[in-house]
């Protein structure tokens, strides 16, 4: 259940961008869920948001998987529609998402699908501070 509706943001992913950042975040997710240590408490609040924004994800991976590639016609980016809480928790987590095993490309592709997500929550950055500015 969406509480914020307004604060909602549309994060546009080109095929293929859902899959690469499922797997990073489910890495995230597998981290805190078999922890052997205790846990921060905020990774614990980012963690519900996280693994709903990774289920989400995965949903739409799958669909373009059995989803035929048009050569004639360029894909559409597709809107994904992300909540304020899951948008916070994936920007919280920005740093852990590099260091998934990824290899150096994926790595370097799932900064660019970030930065989607880093340019979509300006819009909100007259209500969320999304960092602490030092000083």
């Amino acid at each position: 259940m969406n509480l914020l509706p307004r604060f909602d943001q549309l994060v546009p992913l080109e095929r293929g961008e859902a899959g690469l950042l499922a797997r990073a975040v489910a890495v995230l997710v597998r981290d805190v869920t078999h922890a052997t240590r205790p846990v921060p408490l905020v990774e614990i609040l980012t963690f519900a948001p996280l693994a709903t924004l990774g289920r989400e994800l995965l949903k739409i991976h799958r669909r373009e998987e059995l989803a035929p590639a048009r050569p004639k016609r360029p894909p559409k980016p597709r809107q994904l529609r992300v909540p304020c809480d899951q948008l916070a928790a994936l920007l919280h987590c920005e740093r852990a998402l590099y260091c998934c095993g990824l290899s150096a490309e994926e790595t370097l592709l799932l900064r660019g699908i970030v930065g989607k997500f880093q340019q979509k929550s300006l819009n909100l950055s007259q209500w969320i501070r999304f960092r602490e500015c030092p000083g």
